[in-house]
């Protein structure tokens, strides 16, 4: 029976070690607890001594231990009487013989069972928190050690079997100690009630780490519900209401809440939890998790209260009751159609003339019936559409939802057209479908059963546009709504970052919700209207639509509460407010939100984004624009003055901060604020000047002073082309350059002694070219480069401070900026060894052809390369060769270098013995043709060259660098050639973009030095 045999030794202080535990931990003759000590007493005790110590000795945002601490644990253990309750209820025996203080001593053991662990994810360490288990049961509480042998041995083997993994651990103990004999098995040992009660409370809080939650690992569905329905209703109800409890908690996946989970991460922890269960919102936990019941206790609970099942049936002819709309729920017979961004319309419509929400064309589109004309391009199809077929809906209960409002519509068979278990990802606009394909009925019923049963197996879900999606889809034709949603939960759109924050979750939809009851009651008076013309009465419609909540994480459907205009305005108050908080809190936020428009602020608030694209081109607007006038002004109103309070008192809190301590007028906090008030600017004039002419005192120190750890050569650009020059324009409408240039103190004590006129601009400019010019030489000399090269550099370096700094003295307007490369190509590259050198190094030496390097305008770019190459190199190069071919590009200098040096650089590669494998010289292929085509393309990025090159080429390859070469050559092109490469010599920066020189680097370096 037994296929291998292994024995651990369980060397507990050695294990206490590892674990940064005290490794007297469970010698305490007294440690404050005893086996009648009450539950939450042995949580306090696990979460003191262990639970509370971090795996690596730091917390992650003041949490010990995120996935599995205590909250985890003590859930784990609020979950077991229920399960056993479940297990009693069935009939099972061995539940059936379960004692209170068994039962006592199973919850211990699941408190216990992450009590090991050293870090997230897999569980290695079970045996070991099975070990502790077993001391602290007979060192601390005194259990009988065959007692505590039991359940020890029964939480090291809770998952057996799992993934055909047949392996049972053995606790023996012997003169020499503990020691764990594993066993691997044959075939399965049936797992006792002990196994399936530990296993099944830490199963079932897994929901708080998945996608979605898979019933079939449970040993309560394939022991007792997989052919119970009954059990498996009690099953399903358990999972939604173990789901809503997680979420109240702050525990949901991809979505933790660290200030709600702090609650339960504490030494009351279980008492908190306990605390959470609702008895309306979770009937059947409350009533099973207190402690073990009597069959007859068991027998004598109403199955309806503890399903929260009502006793009336779902009848479609009672319409959007709340009582008919929560029967239609609990039997997957109520679908959502969600609509993201109601108010938004196409940026560019086909008809320039209408430009109507997607609300407005849901609904048109909804309401079209036969005999009615409608709006259509399709002139001949005017009078024969019925409703909107194909639209994606979602069968709701326990589902999330793509939008986080829309309509509900109560399910008619005959409209249903296909059913999925997971967003089938089915398209926008027309769908198209194959009309023979159509479901039967009893294709229909059979295929939502499915869906319906999934969804109470805990649902499935798939990755998708960058996320993860959970929601069902099912394919359905409406022809009318019965109601409206909104969710607090979080949609497949908010995940997209593209629907509600994090922060007013609840907020946006019901406005959003509002919108669409609006839009709703407009539409549907314009049709009723209509039918009335025409003799159409079958066709009419309710004019209003209730709104409802609905959340799938706690499983409920409930009318949304009465709302008067007053409470309008006081939502769309704060949840701009909200936003208006947010973006105060960010780099340039007082700029942006002193520059933003009220509708804007509308729009962003609740929609994050002004315009996006999710199938077609969309422009967002605010969701007031159907509300009336009066109410439209009235919320303007409230949100321009709060708006202005909150500029108000951030000026005011940065006057008192620049008053406490002139030092933070170098903090960005206090410039974006004083670089977009003029009035503030000068009333802080006298210390902004004072600061600067502390700094001052030394010109050559005043940017290592201010920024001692921010330069290198790369950076210096920052002085020659925005401090030496008048680049405002640039700076503050380009976020990047924002990021970038406004980082320094320097360059922001530079910009506010500008806006305010001192003389110090003018100091601090010089101070940029004295700065630029000694840091060259220091690291000219550095690296021992000839004097010729640091001559070269100073004069270009010099000549540009001085020219510069005479126009900015007289005000003229700035000649054509000076090109630093042409100055230094200039001084003769015959004279300058590092750029002569640097040339050979990169360019072949076919290419010293003048002609090449000024070809006539009337040649190909196919010919100037035939003429100076020859046709027989030509023909050995096929990518090159129908390249050039089919290019229409004209011939030129930049483009001539450009090409050359990807070619020389694929030529020495592929010719290179160290890339022989035929993989390497595949992808070296795939780039080469990347790196032409992109080269040679209308609008050609050197980060699609960079790109392709992080695609094909290893970061480190352990023979050779292949992609640090591609990169430099890389940063060789777009005419900026070969003085960046000379620019990372001369800052002491490594040539191939690594940190660590390699050997054939610093072969290369020494070549460049002479003597």
């Amino acid at each position: 029976m037994y296929s291998k045999v292994e024995k651990q030794d369980a060397n507990l202080t050695k294990f206490l070690q590892r674990k940064h535990l005290d490794t007297q931990l469970f010698e305490s003759t007294d440690g404050g607890v005893s086996i009648d000590s009450p539950i939450e007493a042995h949580s306090g005790w696990a979460f003191r001594h262990i639970y509370s110590v971090a795996y690596n000795g730091s917390k992650t945002q003041g949490l010990s231990r995120v996935h599995h601490g205590i909250q985890h644990v003590n859930r784990a253990c609020m979950y077991v009487p229920v399960i056993a309750n479940l297990y009693r209820k069935h009939g099972d025996k061995e539940a059936l013989a379960l004692t209170p203080e068994l039962l006592k001593l199973i919850q211990i053991a699941v408190i216990f069972h992450d009590s090991a662990r050293e870090g997230e994810e897999k569980d290695f360490w079970d045996l070991e928190s099975a070990l502790f288990i077993f001391n602290y049961f007979t060192k601390i509480l005194k259990v009988n050690p065959t007692t505590a042998t039991m359940i020890a041995e029964a939480m090291a083997n809770k998952d057996h079997g799992a993934d055909n993994h047949y392996v049972e651990h053995r606790l023996v103990q012997s003169n020499s100690g503990i020691t764990w004999v594993s066993k691997g098995l044959t075939q399965p040992r049936e797992k006792n009630i002990y196994q399936k009660l530990i296993h099944d409370a830490d199963c079932l809080d897994i929901i708080r780490a998945r996608n979605h939650f898979d019933a079939t690992y449970l040993d309560f569905y394939q022991d007792i519900a997989k052919n119970n329905e009954l059990a498996f209703e009690e099953m399903a109800k358990l999972i939604s209401e173990a789901r809503s409890i997680i979420d109240l908690q702050g525990d949901s996946r991809n979505q933790l809440n660290n200030k709600v989970k702090t609650l339960y991460e504490c030494e009351n922890g279980y008492k908190r939890s306990t605390e959470t269960i609702n008895d309306e919102r979770h009937p059947l936990m409350y009533k099973l998790h207190e402690r073990l019941l009597s069959e007859e206790e068991l027998s004598r609970l109403p199955e309806q209260q503890l399903l929260d099942k009502s006793s009336v049936v779902y009848n479609p002819e009672n319409g959007a009751t709340a009582e008919n709309l929560k029967v239609a729920m609990d039997e997957g017979k109520l679908f959502a159609r969600g609509i993201g961004f109601p108010s938004a319309t196409f940026t560019e419509s086909k008809r320039k003339n209408r430009k109507e929400s997607l609300a407005d064309l849901e609904l048109r589109k909804v309401l079209r019936r036969p005999g009615i004309a409608t709006q259509t391009l399709k002139q001949a199809k005017r009078n024969v559409k019925d409703g909107n077929p194909f639209r994606s809906m979602t069968m709701i209960g326990t589902s999330s939802l793509y939008a986080g409002a829309g309509f509900l519509s109560l399910a008619n068979l005959d409209q249903v057209q296909e059913i999925y278990l997971t967003d089938a990802n089915t398209g926008r606009g027309k769908k198209l479908r194959d009309q023979n394909q159509a479901l039967s009925e009893e294709g229909k019923i059979e295929k939502l059963a499915a869906l319906h049963r999934n969804q109470k197996m805990g649902g499935s879900s798939r990755a998708l546009a960058g996320y993860v999606d959970t929601h069902n889809e099912v394919l359905y034709h409406p022809r009318k709504y019965d109601a409206i949603f909104y969710t607090p939960d979080q949609a497949g759109l908010d995940k997209m970052g593209l629907g509600a924050s994090k922060k007013n979750r609840f907020l946006s939809p019901l406005l959003q919700a509002i919108y669409l009851q609006n839009a709703y009651a407009v539409a549907a008076k314009v049709f009723n209207d209509k039918c009335r013309r025409l003799g159409k009465e079958e066709y009419l419609i309710e004019e209003w639509l209730p709104i409802y909540e609905y959340s799938g994480k706690h499983n409920y459907i409930r009318p949304a509460p009465e709302i008067k205009e007053e409470d309008v305005i006081a939502m769309w108050k704060e949840l701009t407010l909200i936003f208006m908080k947010n973006i105060l809190k960010k780099r340039c936020g007082y700029g942006k939100l002193k520059a933003m428009t009220i509708d804007n602020i509308k729009t962003l608030s609740i929609y994050q984004t002004l315009t996006m694209c999710i199938g077609s081109q969309l422009t967002n607007h605010p969701a007031d624009n159907n509300y009336s006038h009066k109410l439209q002004n009235q919320i303007d109103t409230v949100i321009l003055a709060k708006k202005e309070q909150l500029l108000f008192e951030k000026v005011q809190y940065i006057r008192k901060k620049i008053k406490q301590d002139p030092n933070t007028l170098l903090t960005k906090e206090v410039f974006f604020v004083l670089l977009n008030e003029p009035i503030i600017r000068e009333e802080f004039k006298k210390e902004i000047s004072q600061l600067i002419a502390e700094q001052l005192v030394d010109p050559r120190t005043f940017f290592n002073n201010l920024d001692p750890t921010a330069f290198a050569f790369d950076n210096t650009y920052l002085y020659n082309n925005y401090l030496l020059e008048d680049k405002e324009g640039a700076i503050n409408t380009n976020p990047f350059t924002i990021k970038e240039y406004y980082k320094y103190s320097s360059i922001r004590l530079y910009e506010l002694a500008k806006r305010l006129d001192l003389p110090e601009a003018i100091q601090i400019r010089e101070a940029a070219s004295t700065y630029a010019i000694d840091f060259d030489m220091k690291h000219a000399i550095r690296y021992n480069m000839p004097f010729r090269i640091i001559f070269d550099i100073y004069q270009v370096k010099k000549e540009t401070k001085e020219e510069k700094t005479e126009q900015y003295k007289n005000r003229v307007s700035q000649p054509k900026k000076v090109n630093l490369r042409e100055k230094v190509l200039a001084v003769g590259e015959n004279n300058n060894p590092l750029l002569a050198r640097l040339n050979r190094q990169i360019q072949p030496a076919e290419l010293a052809d003048p002609q090449l390097i000024s070809p006539p305008k009337s040649k190909s770019l196919y010919q100037v390369f035939v003429e100076n190459l020859g046709q027989e190199k030509m023909d050995h190069d096929p990518i090159f060769t129908k390249t050039l071919l089919k290019t229409r590009m004209t011939p030129g200098v930049a483009i001539i270098k450009d090409l050359t040096a990807i070619n020389s650089f694929y030529c020495q590669k592929i010719m290179d013995t160290r890339y022989s494998s035929e993989k390497v010289k595949r992808e070296l292929d795939l780039f080469y043709q990347d790196a032409l085509d992109i080269r040679l393309s209308d609008n050609p990025s050197k980060q699609q060259m960079i790109d392709s090159a992080h695609k094909h080429f290893q970061h480190r390859d352990s023979k050779a660098r292949i992609l640090a070469d591609a990169l430099m050559v890389i940063s060789s092109l777009f005419g900026v050639g070969l003085l960046v490469v000379a620019g990372r010599v001369l800052s002491g920066r490594t040539l191939f973009f690594s940190k660590a020189p390699t050997a054939r680097e610093t072969e290369l370096r020494n070549s460049l030095q002479m003597g």
